[in-house]
């Protein structure tokens, strides 16, 4: 059976065992009782301290449907877990008096599923294209001076069209995001590296840098910043609803190993169900091995002779089963791929390990 269909059954089958017992959410033995929410608390995090399955948030949740964004906590927040009919739930009621150490203060933001302050280069400075995007967009000629280094006023010029004169980014292809196995590219990772203001002269384009401190080099791409709106972080932990499942095709610093706290790519998105929010189990990629009658090796350390002549193949070749290491939250998602948060990780992971719906 190929790598490709055991992974496809594989999720499938978790997903349903998974669904079955959904219901029955089991809290830790050392939960508190009552918890005040404190500013830098995550919801991973709070859900984290009642649950040894953090994604199952919105079962312990139990959310006034008659209240406006329901799921949105704050600090200052008491929380209580009680049972009904057998069952955990989790309710906050708002403090109204407080000693002075954990008084709430006015106008704190809602508590976001995962740290802000990790995720939020990827959701300003980052986007993903597709290959004909990519083509179509305006691109960097050049200085008159050929400085290619990026300093505030510095003029520059592009070629192409833009919608509207004002501000835009210039962006940079960081890497070909390709599906685990197969050739085809499923969008470019582009990073912004300079900010400029942008007027159309006939067939160019006047580029005047606001921002930058990067190398902006011929050929980078000059493209629209994204709306503040657009980058919206009110979602909750959860798993999705159907089985998923795919590979990690990336890491943010184009490093092979991964490890907690870590940005990756995976290679499903929105096209395949993937939300903000979603999280999934990371298995370590079971090792090839070589079934030889002298000694078993690993298919890696089979010689380039016996891979051309196909002896791998003929004298047996099989596969290790994969192993559940850690956890991803999704956090933002393009059409083909998904950027994820690695929330939990047993041991260094590595680019190619695998990720499904999480149990």
């Amino acid at each position: 059976m190929s790598r490709k269909l055991s992974l496809a059954l594989g999720a499938i089958l978790s997903f349903f065992i998974a669904t079955t017992a959904a219901t029955e959410l089991k809290v830790r033995a050392d939960y508190p009782e009552v918890y005040i929410v404190k500013k830098g608390d995550t919801l991973w995090d709070i859900s984290e301290l009642f649950l040894s399955t953090p994604w199952l948030w919105p079962q312990l949740w139990q959310a006034n449907p008659q209240v406006d964004n329901p799921h949105l906590i704050y600090p200052g927040d008491r929380l209580y877990l009680t049972f009904v009919n057998g069952q955990p739930r989790l309710s906050k009621k708002k403090v109204i008096k407080m000693s002075p150490q954990v008084r709430a203060e006015p106008h704190l933001s809602a508590i976001p599923a995962i740290p802000l302050s990790v995720i939020e280069p990827f959701l300003k400075r980052e986007q993903v294209v597709s290959q004909a995007q990519y083509n179509a967009m305006p691109y960097v000629l050049g200085t008159n001076d050929g400085n290619t280094r990026a300093y505030q006023g510095q003029l520059m010029y592009g070629k192409g069209e833009i919608e509207n004169a004002g501000r835009y980014g210039i962006y940079h292809a960081e890497q070909e995001l390709r599906r685990f196995g197969e050739p085809e590219v499923l969008g470019l990772r582009m990073s912004l590296i300079a900010v400029a203001d942008a007027s159309q002269h006939d067939d160019l384009i006047a580029l005047t840098i606001i921002k930058g401190n990067q190398e902006i080099r011929q050929g980078d791409r000059i493209m629209p910043l994204l709306p503040a709106e657009n980058l919206s972080v009110s979602y909750m932990p959860q798993a999705p609803v159907t089985p998923i499942a795919g590979h990690v095709i990336a890491t943010h610093d184009n490093l092979e190993y991964f490890a907690a706290h870590d940005v990756v790519v995976i290679d499903r998105g929105r096209e395949d169900g993937v939300k903000p929010g979603h999280t999934m189990a990371v298995y370590q990629l079971g090792k090839g091995v070589v079934d030889d009658e002298n000694a078993p090796v690993y298919v890696e350390d089979t010689s380039h002779y016996e891979k051309l002549e196909g002896m791998v193949i003929n004298v047996g070749k099989l596969e290790l089963p994969s192993v559940p290491r850690g956890h991803v939250m999704v956090f933002r998602t393009f059409d083909k791929v998904s950027y994820a948060l690695v929330m939990r990780a047993q041991q260094q992971l590595q680019v190619f390990d695998e990720v499904r719906t999480a149990q």
